[in-house]
């Protein structure tokens, strides 16, 4: 079992009246996560963002894209995942109720023994 330090962060990619996309918080916030053996790195996120945030995962829970952070060296790192998730909505300011897609984006802060692999998208 590996431990991974996740954060996920969600925004919607819309234009809508003008306007580009935000980003919404997410209660998982540097969160200690276990990966149970032989669970892929996506199920172990699946499991997070269902049972934390109540989301779900569209897409059979596959990644739409990679994250990459640049190193100091000039070259580039995989840290996550890009998803994209079904989350149930209730703006207070426009009385909106129901189902709205966004993009989760799942950053690996810390793990033990782990490389993040490429997702062909």
């Amino acid at each position: 079992m590996k431990n991974l330090l996740l954060t996920v962060q969600y925004t919607d990619g819309t234009l809508k009246n003008g306007k580009g996309s935000f980003w919404a918080d997410s209660y998982i916030r540097n969160t200690e996560i276990k990966q149970n053996e032989g669970e892929t790195i996506h199920a172990s996120i699946k499991r997070a963002i269902e049972e934390i945030d109540s989301a779900e995962l569209c897409y059979k829970g596959n990644p739409q894209s990679n994250i990459y952070r640049d190193l100091k060296t000039g070259e580039s790192k995989i840290v996550g995942y890009v998803y994209k998730v079904k989350h149930y909505i209730a703006d207070r300011g426009s009385n909106f109720q129901g189902y709205a897609y966004f993009d989760a984006w799942a950053t690996i802060k810390q793990v033990d023994d782990l490389e993040l692999e490429s997702v062909e998208y």
